[in-house]
C-alpha cells in the first residue's frame, strides 16, 4: 500500500508537471506568434516605404547630370528627399529571447517548431545586418552631399517667408538665376557621389528585397504554428 502510494504520488507529479510544461509551451507559441503578427504589420510598413522611395532614387540618379546645369532646383530637392533617412525595421523578439534565456527550447518538444522559430530568427539577423550596412551608407554618403550641393542660398532664401505660396514663388525665382546649386565644379568630387550614392541605391533595393523575403517567411512561420497549435485569434 505504501509503495501504491508513493508510486501514485509520483506519477500525479509528473502529469502535473506535463501540463504545466504543455502550458507553458502554448504560452510561448503564443507569444512568438504575437510577435510574429507586429513584425508582419512592421514589415508591410517598411516595404510600402522602400516601394515609395526607391522609384524616387532611381529618378534622383537618372537625372544626376542636371545638378552641374540651371533649373536644377527640383533635382536637388528630391536627392535631399532621397537621402532624409529610411524607415527601420524593430524586430519583436521579446519572446524568443525569454524562451532562450529561461530554457524555455527544452519544454517546446516538436523540433519542427523550434526550427521553425529559430529560422524565422536567422533570416531576420540576416536582413538586420544588410539595413545595418544601409544606416552606415546613409551617414557617409550624407557627408558626401554636404560637401556638394551649395544648401546654404536655398535654406537662407527660402527660410525668409513661411506661406507655401511665397516659398513657391522664391524658389521659383531661385531656381531661374541661380546658374546652379554645387558648391564647386569637380568631376572627381561629382563622379566619387554617383558612385556612393548608386551604391546607397543598390543596398536600399537589396534590404527592401530581404524585407519582402522575411515577410513571405513571418507569414509561413504564422501558418505552420496555426496549423499546429490552433492558436485562438
Amino acid at each position: 500500500m505504501i509503495f501504491l502510494a508513493v508510486t501514485m504520488g509520483f506519477l500525479a507529479e509528473n502529469l502535473r508537471e506535463h501540463i504545466a510544461d504543455n502550458r507553458k509551451e502554448k504560452e510561448f507559441v503564443a507569444g512568438f506568434i504575437a510577435d510574429l503578427k507586429a513584425d508582419t504589420a512592421k514589415l508591410t510598413a517598411v516595404i510600402k516605404y522602400y516601394d515609395h522611395i526607391l522609384p524616387l532614387m532611381d529618378s534622383t540618379r537618372i537625372n544626376f547630370s542636371l545638378l552641374q546645369k540651371p533649373h536644377s532646383l527640383h533635382t536637388v530637392m528630391m536627392l535631399q528627399r532621397s537621402m532624409a533617412g529610411y524607415m527601420d525595421f524593430i524586430y519583436s523578439d521579446a519572446t524568443l529571447q525569454q524562451v532562450k534565456s529561461s530554457g524555455g527550447m527544452l519544454l517546446i518538444k516538436n523540433k519542427a517548431t523550434v526550427d521553425s522559430m529559430l529560422a524565422y530568427d536567422s533570416q531576420v539577423q540576416l536582413a538586420l545586418i544588410n539595413e545595418k550596412v544601409l544606416g552606415q551608407l546613409l551617414i557617409s554618403t550624407q557627408h558626401e552631399m554636404g560637401g556638394l550641393l551649395n544648401m546654404q542660398v536655398i535654406i537662407e532664401t527660402l527660410s525668409r517667408v513661411k506661406t507655401v505660396e511665397q516659398q513657391k514663388a522664391l524658389a521659383d525665382s531661385l531656381n531661374t538665376h541661380m546658374p546652379d546649386f554645387l558648391i564647386e565644379h569637380n568631376a572627381a568630387v561629382t563622379g566619387q557621389f554617383y558612385n556612393d550614392y548608386l551604391y546607397y541605391e543598390t543596398v536600399a533595393t537589396l534590404v527592401k528585397m530581404s524585407m519582402a523575403d522575411l515577410k513571405k517567411k513571418a507569414t509561413a512561420t504564422l501558418r505552420f504554428l496555426h496549423d499546429r497549435y490552433h492558436v485562438t485569434e
